[in-house]
């Protein structure tokens, strides 16, 4: 008897589609960009998969995953302008104090 291969993950994770991952948008990302995907990966995995359009993700979160706060705003406006992220609700600036 012949028993199939069966593989566990064991944890969370996020796959792409080998067609994005071909395309050539997805080819013309810079690192900045694709931390920003990822780090947005992470945040759809934090809510369970769900609340896709209801991720809120702040700079302190970009920067906390390794993207320069300089480089975060032009990161984000590329993956937008390359058809990746759609900002659906614009984030305000706090003051803490």
């Amino acid at each position: 008897m012949r028993r199939g291969r069966r593989t566990t993950i064991g944890a969370q994770f996020a796959p792409r589609r080998i067609d994005m991952l071909r395309s050539p948008a997805y080819c013309a990302l810079s690192l900045s960009a694709r931390r920003v995907l990822d780090r947005l990966e992470i945040e759809l995995a934090d809510h369970g998969g769900t609340d896709n359009g209801k991720l809120p993700v702040t700079y302190d979160d970009f920067q906390r995953y390794g993207l320069h706060r300089q480089a975060i705003f032009p990161a984000i406006r590329e993956t937008i302008a390359l058809g990746f992220v759609e900002i659906t609700e614009e984030g305000i600036a706090g003051t803490a104090e």
